[in-house]
């Protein structure tokens, strides 16, 4: 029998879950769908034409250690990266606790923000923005967020 709480729960991941969709729809009906490019060899997945995308969740968040940064790789994850740097993005906090981060691109680190539980930054190609590395640092243990770069 589900409980409450465990109802609760898979609500939220039913609600994170289609907003990311949402997100990854509206990013393909302004993108489109682009041929592999022989600069974006790391994307193992499908065509090597999808965006970067990370996320911690309950199934993962253990990952996160509060007070200590964790680098995304946008440009050359071995798994999901680019194979380039992106120039469009986003970032969710999902909380419980605030992120701080900050995007790399080339050695040099810019654009350090804090996200509350709940807000997000979005960045386009017109913000001047290239990022191949990000930084980011939870204040406590098993704080959820997502993120996505083309």
């Amino acid at each position: 029998m589900t409980s409450q709480t465990d109802k609760a729960f898979m609500d939220y991941q039913a609600q994170i879950i289609k907003e990311l969709k949402e997100e990854l729809s509206e990013l393909k009906d302004e993108k489109g769908i682009e041929p592999p490019t022989k600069h974006n060899v790391y994307n193992k997945q499908s065509n090597n034409n999808l965006p970067y995308v990370y996320e911690i969740t309950s199934a993962n968040e253990d990952l996160i250690t509060a007070n200590e940064a964790m680098f995304l790789y946008v440009s050359n994850d071995q798994n999901r990266g680019l194979g380039t740097y992106g120039t469009k993005g986003y970032l969710k906090n999902d909380g419980p606790g605030t992120i701080e981060y900050k995007l790399g691109y080339n050695n040099k680190w810019c654009y350090p923000a804090t996200l509350k539980p709940g807000e997000a930054h979005s960045f386009s190609k017109d913000d001047g923005i290239y990022v191949d590395t990000m930084e980011v640092t939870a204040d406590t243990n098993k704080t959820h967020f997502r993120t996505w770069w083309l």
